[in-house]
Order: structure tokens, then sequence, then C-alpha cells
């Protein structure tokens, strides 16, 4: 399910599915997005300005790890950014996404944005 969230949601923009893999009361942590289903809706397509595209035949995004322990799972992405310090060089980090599920479904989500940075949607 998690997957299918990266996958088809994340990665390829059709937030005409969220319904299949998002509880109507998911709880956002994120803090530039509000909590329940159709807020975060809102936040991707007029915020973001994600446009839907094909699902890709497998993830893109770098994963370094996934871990699963009881409702939660923790996705990590080693990622290279550019340094603000000098942008002819790049450094390494790494993002993660954790989700809490409950009846099939994402039902809480935690990652490590900061106030009005949107997350790198690749």
């Amino acid at each position: 399910m998690v997957y299918k969230i990266i996958l088809e949601l994340l990665e390829a923009g059709q937030w005409d599915k969220a319904s299949q893999y998002i509880a109507d009361d998911y709880i956002q942590h994120n803090p530039n997005a509000q909590s329940r289903l159709k807020p975060v809706i809102y936040y991707f397509i007029e915020v973001l300005k994600v446009k839907p595209k094909p699902i890709p035949a497998k993830i893109s995004m770098k994963i370094a790890n996934v871990v699963a322990e009881g409702d939660l799972v923790v996705v990590t992405y080693a990622r290279t950014e550019e340094d603000p310090q000098n942008l002819s060089k790049t450094y390494s980090t790494t993002w993660f996404d954790m989700w809490r599920i409950k009846d099939g479904k994402a039902a809480g989500h935690w990652d490590p944005a900061l106030l009005n940075e949107a997350p790198d949607l690749r």
C-alpha cells in the first residue's frame, strides 16, 4: 500500500486515486498541508500544481531502506542536493516518509519538511 502511494500518488501525481490509499480522517504532520483526505489532495493539486503522469513501471526514487513495525512504515530515500553555499557542488542526505496504516489505508504521515518548504516530488 505504501509502495502504491509513492508510485501512483507521489511519483505519477494521480491524486484522483488518493481515496484508495488515504483515509478520510488522515492526519498530516507536514506543517505545509492540512490533515484529512480532501485538504491533502488540494495541497498537491492546487498548491504544488502537480499534474498527473502515466504510472511508471517502478519507483524512480532511490530508496535506501524500508522499516515496518506494527502500524508504522518508514521509507528513507538517498538524495543528492545542490550545495546552497556553492552551486557547483552537491551533497548527500536522506529524506524520509513515515506512514501510520489503519484498516488498509494511510491514517497518518510524517516527513522532515519545514514550514513553507515544498517537498521535492522529483
